[in-house]
């Protein structure tokens, strides 16, 4: 399960408490999908705190489904719905979600303005500069404006984050992580990228290499490192503990097109089956590789461990391994 235990494993500043009780309070309203509640989604969050002092309360307005899916088109997302509200909800800011249905995405913009405006009656609402909303996404900061006045709300439309001089954004940061570049995706989201998922039976290969793993269930609409091996931690009973993870098609033993998600944990190995782990992907060691025979992949495993321990040794924080 996803869990926000030790803010210095995802590089995040220190939790913030929800404010407590809103009656009698306006939200500040944030509008945004927040896929990786990233660096520019947080600078949305603290603006929101920042109007705790006007009597208003931070509260995030998204879609309980995503509106490529109701459309009937795949998505490759940085968060699960779960990890997403975790996120939200670390930083400071409610969550209450709106039905996204073929009647809603065809709802022109101003509309869907004046629906929200209604339904929240917000003292402030808060957007990207680049937000858009409506059918054929036509709305704009531009439409909110309009309608400063009639609601009464304050609209504050955020620059974004800039990180080498290009703005972060979800986006950008899926292309990192689709080519391994973890450096680059951990910088822009503020924490490191990973997944939860149930640990199935395998074929127990790394078991005959002598590198016991646990082969982890990825969740099918999140987006996926390219295949290869990279240092890991894994959340085991809140405990973390370091470990090398393969992402691939096992070549050497013609694993087909079955795509595994591989983690040989270096303190922790059995008992594991049937659990839900969350995995953090620390690092890229190397793409996947076919080898010559199993003692090979054997021998390239151990360098492969002993790199990954180097690794951890670097790390401001302890990983057990």
């Amino acid at each position: 399960m996803f869990e926000i235990n030790d803010a210095r494993l995802y590089g995040l500043p220190a939790k913030r408490q929800i404010p407590c009780g809103t009656e009698g309070k306006s939200p500040a309203l944030l509008l945004g999908t927040f896929d990786g509640v990233h660096a520019g989604h947080r600078s949305l969050i603290e603006k929101s705190r920042e109007l705790e002092k006007a009597g208003m309360y931070p509260l995030a307005v998204l879609f309980s489904q995503h509106p490529a899916k109701v459309l009937g088109r795949s998505v490759s997302l940085l968060n699960t719905q779960k990890e997403r509200e975790e996120l939200i909800r670390y930083c400071g800011a409610r969550c209450e979600y709106i039905d996204f249905t073929p009647r809603l995405a065809s709802m022109p913009a101003e509309e869907y303005a004046r629906m929200l405006c209604e339904r929240f009656k917000p003292g402030a609402i808060i957007v990207g500069r680049n937000h858009t909303f409506g059918r054929d996404a036509a709305g704009t900061p531009a439409t909110l404006a309009a309608l400063r006045e009639e609601y009464g709300f304050r609209l504050y439309v955020m620059p974004g984050v800039s990180w080498q001089g290009e703005t972060v954004s979800s986006t950008r940061i899926r292309d990192c992580i689709r080519q391994g570049d973890t450096d680059s995706a951990k910088a822009m989201l503020g924490y490191d990228y990973g997944f939860c998922g149930q640990v199935q039976k395998g074929r127990h290969i790394g078991t005959s290499l002598g590198f016991p793993t646990a082969n982890i269930e990825f969740p099918k609409d999140k987006v996926s490192p390219p295949d290869g091996v990279y240092c890991v931690s894994v959340n085991i009973g809140g405990k973390r503990h370091g470990g090398i993870m393969n992402i691939g098609m096992r070549p050497t033993f013609d694993n087909g097109r079955d795509r595994t998600y591989e983690c040989n944990i270096f303190s922790c190995s059995d008992g594991l089956y049937g659990k839900e782990l969350e995995v953090r992907i620390l690092k890229r060691l190397r793409g996947e590789i076919r080898f010559d025979s199993p003692q090979a992949l054997k021998e390239q495993i151990e360098r492969d461990a002993a790199l990954a321990a180097a690794y951890f040794k670097t790390l401001d924080y302890t990983l057990i391994f």
